[in-house]
């Protein structure tokens, strides 16, 4: 298969799994808003996040798992890389997008989070495709691997300063 071949087919992925994320974000936003009385605003700003982690998990071993980071320290890397690209844009695009939506437009609170999902998804998969999802980030940086493996300990050692440098 070509490149454009691979790339559609990432594509593909990409848009499975941004449709099961579509689909839980869309549920708790009408649980939260229905049965706990939250604002929409604070409804989608919850359920956005919940759904980037969700995301998150199943690109790492679906949509991109032909790239796995080769330590701890890159996969917190991607983490992060996901949460400042991939969150930021979902997180805020959509927040603002569903309140302009909803509180100017007057449009219902569904559909303006559907309409918001389209529009900051095609954002987030150039993102993920080529600055989140890049490899062996150590390796392309010709940096060998200088991780430790997981303490018995859990998540001892695992979030100091030199595990979390971002870039």
């Amino acid at each position: 298969m070509g490149s454009a071949g691979r790339l559609l087919a990432r594509l593909g992925k990409f848009n499975l799994v941004g449709l099961m994320g579509a689909a839980l974000q869309l549920c708790l936003l009408g649980l939260l808003t229905k049965f706990f009385h939250m604002s929409a605003v604070a409804a989608t700003a919850v359920a956005v996040e919940i759904v980037l982690l969700h995301n998150f998990l199943w690109h790492e071993g679906f949509t991109w798992r032909d790239r796995q980071p080769g330590s701890i320290r890159q996969r917190l890397i991607r983490l992060g890389r996901f949460h400042v690209g991939n969150g930021l844009i979902s997180l805020l695009g959509n927040t603002a997008l569903t309140y302009y939506c909803v509180q100017r437009l007057k449009a219902p609170v569904l559909l303006s989070a559907i309409a918001a999902i389209l529009f900051c998804s095609l954002i987030n998969f150039y993102l993920a495709d080529r600055w989140i999802y890049v490899g062996d980030l150590d390796r392309r940086r010709g940096i060998r691997d200088r991780s430790r493996p997981v303490p018995d300990k859990l998540f001892s050692g695992l979030l100091d300063h030199k595990s979390i440098k971002f870039l």
